[in-house]
């Protein structure tokens, strides 16, 4: 009887591996639809915690790399920089505090909202990754709502854009008569000219650098804001 070649018995044992981790994988993915099932005790940190999620997973995200919340306020996301995350955390537990009757001083205390707080920060519901946010070059937003740069849209805010910045003004729905007249003062009339600084100042508008462009604007001294 021939012994077997040495890839026939790689071969295999990759199988039997690939096959192994298929058992372990539906074996975890079983124990898990399970233990959706099981309620978990009342009030446990666990359960506060899927009481956040639920509560506010819409409006707020976890960043691991950045190690910070971020909150939705209805335009963009920005930074919590008054430990709003951890103070919603307070109110849920103090929520539970009150109606749970024994057992009430443990979920009150410090140590339990602190747990609750980090223990939503990998829910999924509030996990969130570095590269989602400000990812598309194109998106201008702004206090009136986002503007897409390909097609002139003007559309409502989303969550789901990932913006976390935007204009101090927004749009309005009229001729840019002080522009046009800004442009046309500035160039003495030069049409080739006004046609390009407008195409200078769109390209700036978004989060593009592939002209690898460096544009400067210079005039003589003290003539920027004085008439033509």
């Amino acid at each position: 009887m021939s012994e077997p070649k040495s890839g026939d018995q790689k071969t295999g044992a990759a199988e039997s591996a690939r096959s192994s981790r298929a058992e372990v994988l539906a074996f975890a993915a079983k124990r898990t639809s399970e233990n959706e099932s099981i309620p978990l005790p009342s009030h446990c940190e666990l359960e506060l915690a899927d009481t956040y999620a639920r509560a506010h997973g819409q409006n707020r995200k976890f960043i691991a790399l950045w190690n910070k919340w971020l909150e939705w306020d209805g335009i963009r996301w920005i930074e919590d920089q008054t430990l709003r995350s951890y103070d919603l955390g307070r109110e849920i537990c103090k929520a539970a505090a009150k109606v749970v009757g024994k057992g009430a001083g443990a979920i009150a205390k410090a140590a339990t909202v602190a747990a609750v707080e980090r223990l939503t920060r990998a829910d999924r519901a509030h996990a969130a990754r570095a590269e989602q946010f400000d990812a598309d070059p194109h998106l201008l937003n702004t206090p009136r709502g986002t503007i897409d740069l390909r097609t002139c849209e003007l559309r409502p805010h989303r969550r789901e854009d990932w913006l976390t910045k935007s204009t101090a003004v927004g749009p309005k729905h009229r001729e840019p008569r002080r522009w046009r007249e800004f442009l046309s003062r500035v160039t003495d009339g030069d049409g080739q000219l006004e046609a390009y600084l407008q195409r200078v100042v769109g390209y700036s508008l978004t989060g593009l650098t592939r002209e690898h462009a460096f544009f400067f604007f210079t005039a003589p001294a003290r003539t920027a804001n004085q008439p033509s």
